[in-house]
């Protein structure tokens, strides 16, 4: 998901490239809320909620209908 999101966005592998510079994991914080189970239906939403002059925070959250799973935040640089 967050791949295709960096993509549309044009910070995927080729708009880096085009960039010349690429982003890297700074820090990964995820709190998991409930539990999923096997066979179970999730939605994963992201959004950018952080966007600076050299990082960029995303944000996913994992739901099941209105229920929220787990979230996870991950700031590049």
């Amino acid at each position: 998901i967050a791949r295709a999101h960096a993509d549309r966005l044009g910070f995927g592998v080729e708009g880096c490239r085009e960039m010349g510079g690429w982003f890297i994991a700074r820090r990964h914080v995820i709190a998991y809320e409930r539990p999923a189970f096997p066979g179970e239906t999730v939605r994963l939403e992201t959004a950018i909620v952080r966007l600076g002059r050299a990082t960029a925070t995303r944000r996913v959250e994992m739901r099941r209908g209105d229920e929220l799973l787990a979230t996870c935040e991950t700031e590049w640089a």
